[in-house]
């Protein structure tokens, strides 16, 4: 069942509605059990120590989008990767 057309690169794709609500759906629910899960973390331990483990997510996603996908850093990038890193180790102390 095809609902919508698409333009990307001067070729039309086809886009299914269903399908694509089904990844949407999912996408609202992993999001909403991350904030569950993160108001429960600061219910059960101090927010000194919860929010550094949060932004720990970040990095993971960094190093996961250069080992998965091979995307690179440029030196803007890298500098606040760093940044981001020292940053979040600061919290903790």
């Amino acid at each position: 069942m095809v609902n919508g057309i698409g333009w990307r690169k001067s070729s039309i794709f086809i886009i299914n509605f269903n399908e694509n609500m089904v990844l949407f759906d999912c996408f609202r629910l992993s999001t909403g059990a991350s904030w569950l899960c993160y108001y429960k973390a600061l219910q059960m331990g101090p927010a000194s120590a919860v929010v550094p483990i949060d932004k720990l997510s970040l990095v993971v996603t960094v190093i996961f989008s250069y080992f998965v996908f091979h995307e690179k850093l440029n030196k803007k990038s890298l500098c606040g990767f760093i940044c981001l890193i020292v940053g979040t180790l600061l919290m903790l102390l």
